[in-house]
């Protein structure tokens, strides 16, 4: 079962992070893991209530009907010397942009 927790860079409290984002080894072993060729990785995210719920998935176990998927295959494994706070803040910066960029009503939710 997974868990999903805050972070002090998001833009809302209305965004958590499911725990293959926000725990260091579970990050690290994104990055190093040999996908083959037709695998890819993917940000999704689902609303749940008033939140958004984002995480890590393979392309062969996506979500049905994400509200975001964007495949970040390249972020997560460019350099396999980069840290998981590296890799954790490219993928932050990522949910921020979407959710500055998705809609007006989330501009005033802003922290």
């Amino acid at each position: 079962m997974a868990w999903y927790s805050e972070n002090d860079n998001l833009l809302s409290i209305h965004i958590m992070l499911e725990q293959n984002i926000t725990d260091n080894s579970e990050l690290i072993s994104w990055r190093n893991y040999k996908f083959k060729s037709s695998e890819r990785i993917y940000l999704q995210a689902y609303l749940n209530g008033d939140t958004y719920l984002f995480s890590l998935r393979r392309s062969t176990s996506l979500f049905d009907n994400p509200i975001y998927s964007v495949d970040i295959t390249y972020l997560v494994q460019q350099n396999k010397r980069s840290s998981a706070v590296v890799i954790r803040r490219k993928i932050i910066n990522l949910i921020n942009d979407w959710w500055l960029s998705s809609n007006t009503e989330n501009k005033e939710n802003v922290i």
